[in-house]
């Protein structure tokens, strides 16, 4: 498995013959990432998973399992909206477990979110803007 630490790197190609994990690290022992797979039938999935250390975290398994995206583009686009909305209700969450430190993190990952969608060329819906 190929690991890509993106956070201030460009995007490179994703290769089509192994999962490739995009990854970054949010400080305080927090993380973010989305694994890029091509499935049997050629399209590709995601997964993606995070850590906000001692507060949260998520995981879930490649999606879709088949007809999925046409391009990596497709998948990488789903993948970091779907990480761009749990981050984003984290940075306003009040809840007693969730610290600064936490929700910082979690803006971080906007950020970083904010610039992958522009190194891929993708168009980050105005809904979706960093704060």
């Amino acid at each position: 498995m190929m690991q890509l630490d993106l956070f201030s790197a460009p995007p490179l190609p994703i290769p089509v013959d192994r999962p490739t994990v995009l990854r970054v690290d949010l400080g305080s022992h927090s993380y973010g990432q989305v694994i890029l797979v091509t499935l049997d039938d050629g399209t590709w999935g995601y997964g993606s998973d995070d850590q906000f250390q001692g507060y949260c975290g998520h995981g879930h398994g490649v999606w879709p399992k088949k007809d999925g995206y046409p391009t990596a583009r497709d998948a990488v686009a789903v993948a970091l909206d779907h990480l761009h909305d749990r981050w984003t209700r984290l940075t306003v969450d009040k809840s007693s477990c969730c610290t600064d430190k936490h929700r910082a993190a979690a803006r971080r990952g906007l950020e970083w979110i904010g610039r992958q969608y522009l190194a891929y060329g993708l168009d980050p819906k105005p809904e979706r803007a960093a704060a």
